[in-house]
């Protein structure tokens, strides 16, 4: 008898806080959760463009990933996804939504001499 196992991780939600516009300097909290009762996987935040990428093993259903201080880097879309190993073998859910965080402030991306 010979046993196929077929898992499919759901796509996780994501969440900022506080939501949409941010001031230069202010700290941003981006959550991300699954409804899978798995434990022991990672959660890994993307950033859309570049090679922004976090990890965190939570020990719940849900991460939160801190981005202190924030810079105009930060500005852009980001996106949550799950990992998890089982039997030797890694499976990866889909995506999530991606959510937008815009820094604002007085400081310029390109001063002027």
């Amino acid at each position: 008898m010979q046993l196929f196992i077929s898992e499919s991780l759901p796509m996780p939600s994501i969440s900022m806080n506080p939501a949409g516009g941010v001031t230069w300097g202010q700290d941003v909290r981006i959550m991300c959760l699954t409804t899978a009762e798995l434990l022991g996987g990672t959660f890994i935040l993307k950033k859309t463009s570049g090679s922004f990428r976090e990890t965190q093993v939570p020990s719940s259903n849900s991460a939160t990933f801190s981005l202190l201080k924030v810079n105009f880097d930060h500005d852009g879309s980001y996106q949550c996804q799950y990992e998890k190993n089982i039997s030797g073998q890694t499976f990866t859910s889909p995506l999530s939504n991606s959510i937008t965080l815009l820094v604002s402030g007085s400081q310029t991306r390109h001063p002027n001499p």
